[in-house]
């Protein structure tokens, strides 16, 4: 439930973030729909450790090992670091090549491709913070300290509305930044939530996790061990988003009413995979835990039960979306064609719901077992080969337009929830070995339905 609320509390600041820039101009919001999936793509390949922190943490907290825990988590600082600065570097220098790549060179999207350029000079310049703070809160997720994590979030999200909406519109004083005031209060909840972390790391709770004796050899060791199980998540999400900047590219063509509405029908929508990643997030800490104590049974029995609510949940989020769609994307402009065509994409996106908890949750247990192999080939399956073909298929050819992109995200979803639910169901997930654990045999009982 805290990683639950600590990805709602995400949801509500980036809705309300797309909220304020909606009602400030209808070219400050379609920029995000350049600039906001771009360093989102970004910061989740470059933070591709995370899973394997969940497996390396949650079995050393599993088998009573600390230690272990410990320099997992600082070599994930140092990696952390290193690809932030990397990331910094690249957004700063790189911002308006970049944005000409995504929206095109017309002249029609100058002020757009200005906007964006500037939100990603700003924010990508705190990535090195933002991916400490990561692995930070990852780790801790993982051993079992959730609480922790979801402080750090509402923090965060309190002082990105706050700085936000006084900059955005210039309130007290403050000098009307629009755009540019959105990306100064990302940068500022990224320091609050990294000084609530580094704070919650002198406590005993979580203190082992960075603080204490470490035996020569070990940071580099578990450092290591690590890539196994990291370079199939990087894979993964660099394919991933590869094709998604490829699809956000699409979008992007279409001009900028489209680009409006589809980031309204972004910002509604992330109410429900935000939810269903949390699923995957604590089932993976989970699954890691059991399977490091040697509890392969109760492993599974928090899988299922995760991928049952989560699918639950988003089949009645859907609903909501089906039956309120013009409702639900209406705060977000006041141009009645963005409003029409977010309506309508926003119905086709409740088609996709049940698919996205089933592959969001699945894929996050498999991490936490250790297996990133198979998100990866899924990747391969789903984003890269189906969803950009589909949906340039449907937009352009068939001249579906924005409904035609979202039908083939749709397609998409269920094609991977295919892929990764054959692979849950065999359950080979449940005997793996990982380098850098120490682990208890498993105790797996074959007569619970498998």
């Amino acid at each position: 439930m805290p990683v639950m609320l600590h990805g709602l509390v995400a949801t509500v600041v980036f809705f309300t973030d797309r909220l304020l820039l909606g009602n400030h101009s209808r070219d400050a919001i379609g920029s995000m729909g350049i600039s906001g999936p771009l360093l989102w793509s970004v910061f989740t390949i470059f933070s591709a450790y995370g899973p394997a922190i969940v497996a390396l943490v949650g079995r050393a907290h599993g088998a009573g090992d600390p230690e272990r825990a410990r320099a997992t988590t600082r070599g994930a600082m140092a990696i952390a670091l290193l690809m932030g600065v990397g990331v910094a570097l690249t957004g700063w220098f790189g911002a308006d090549a970049i944005t000409r790549v995504l929206a095109g060179d017309n002249p029609e999207s100058a002020q757009i491709r200005a906007m964006s350029a500037s939100y990603i000079r700003v924010v990508s310049a705190s990535a090195p913070l933002y991916l400490v703070a990561m692995a930070l809160g990852t780790a801790m997720q993982a051993s079992g300290n959730t609480v922790t994590p979801m402080i750090a979030g509402i923090t965060a999200g309190v002082v990105n509305l706050a700085v936000s909406w006084v900059l955005v519109f210039g309130h007290f004083g403050a000098p009307q930044l629009g755009v540019l005031g959105a990306a100064v209060g990302s940068v500022c909840a990224f320091v609050a939530e990294s000084a609530v972390l580094f704070l919650a790391l002198s406590s005993a709770r979580s203190r082992h996790l960075l603080f204490g004796p470490t035996l020569p050899g070990r940071l580099r060791e578990q450092t290591l061990a690590m890539w196994p199980l990291a370079w199939p998540v990087l894979g993964e999400r660099a394919i991933f988003h590869a094709a998604f900047t490829v699809y956000t590219a699409q979008v992007g063509h279409l001009g900028p009413v489209a680009l409006a509405a589809h980031q309204a029908v972004i910002a509604v929508e992330s109410i429900s995979f935000i939810a269903a990643d949390a699923f995957g997030i604590a089932a993976g800490a989970l699954t890691a835990q059991k399977l490091g104590a040697g509890r392969a049974d109760q492993a599974r029995g928090a899988a299922r039960f995760a991928v049952s609510v989560a699918v639950l949940a988003l089949v009645g989020i859907g609903l909501g979306f089906a039956l309120f769609p013009a409702l639900l994307v209406s705060p977000f402009s006041r141009e009645p064609d963005v409003l029409a065509q977010a309506a309508t994409a926003l119905l086709i996106a409740a088609l996709a719901q049940p698919a996205m908890a089933f592959c969001d949750a699945v894929a996050g247990i498999l991490r936490g077992a250790g297996d990133t192999r198979t998100p990866m080939l899924t990747a391969v399956a789903g984003p890269l080969m189906i969803r950009i073909s589909a949906c340039w298929l449907l937009a352009y050819p068939m001249g579906l337009g924005l409904a035609g992109v979202w039908i083939g995200t749709t397609i998409d979803w269920y094609v991977r929830a295919l892929w990764l639910g054959t692979a849950f169901y065999k359950e080979r997930w449940l005997h793996l070995k990982l380098r850098g654990t120490a682990d208890v045999a498993p105790a797996v009982s074959h007569s619970e339905g498998s």
